[in-house]
């Protein structure tokens, strides 16, 4: 077992003195040459197998493979794929809900700036504007245009294919047609949200990115 020191930050958490120094050290290293000037800029890139300072949980987090099709803690949605656990109380996340920034954008929505709220604020119940679900927990939300998006939407990949390659799917902020799987261009309530739109001329593929998740849970379940 390795031992580390630790001490109290602001907040009163325990932080580990390793990971402060690893993450003075990539400032250090980040630190480039441009155009005969010196400038720096500071990121924890996404994919970084421990996280010791997540804001909405005290202990470290550790990135897990791919398994089995989990619940999400923060934003509690379904989830696939890589996540990022507490070997301590069984917390799990999503990798965009543990890579959280605090002000994100999408081309979607250029006169939006997102803020991340570990719950949406206000009263009324929200729902995310590329999947159309509600939102239960972590979310990116704009007070200028009262967009949402669950952390998983931002950050939704501009294309997936078939395990085959044979038909790539495009991201779009509209759907064009009904959706071949929920047979109607509306998700819930007159919410049509995003698609993933065919890019083949000879194939017209319309599906919700909610229903995009659906199709990977039933994949899975089949084996």
């Amino acid at each position: 077992m390795r031992l580390g020191m630790t001490v109290c930050d602001r907040n009163g958490r325990d932080v580990c003195v390793a990971g402060m120094v690893e993450r003075a050290r990539r400032r250090l290293k980040d630190t480039l040459l441009r155009c005969g000037k010196a400038f720096s800029f500071v990121y924890d890139p996404p994919g970084d197998n421990l996280i010791m300072d997540h804001p909405n949980h005290s202990h470290p987090l550790h990135l897990n493979p791919p398994g089995a099709p989990y619940k999400c803690n923060g934003c509690k949605e379904l989830g696939f794929g890589p996540s990022y656990g507490c070997e301590i109380c069984n917390y799990i996340l999503h990798e965009e809900c543990a890579n959280v920034d605090r002000l994100a954008f999408h081309r979607f929505f250029p006169k939006s700036h997102f803020e991340f709220f570990e719950k949406a604020p206000g009263y009324r119940t929200r729902y995310c504007d590329a999947c159309g679900k509600d939102v239960l927990g972590f979310v990116y939300h704009c007070s200028q245009t009262g967009f949402d998006l669950h952390p998983c939407c931002l950050k939704l990949k501009d294309s997936v294919c078939d395990k085959d390659g044979c038909v790539t799917l495009k991201l779009s902020q509209k759907v064009p047609r009904k959706c071949l799987k929920y047979k109607s261009r509306n998700v819930v309530n007159k919410v049509k949200g995003w698609s993933y739109v065919s890019c083949n001329e000879d194939n017209n593929s319309c599906y919700h990115v909610s229903c995009v998740k659906e199709l990977i849970l039933e994949n899975w379940k089949r084996g």
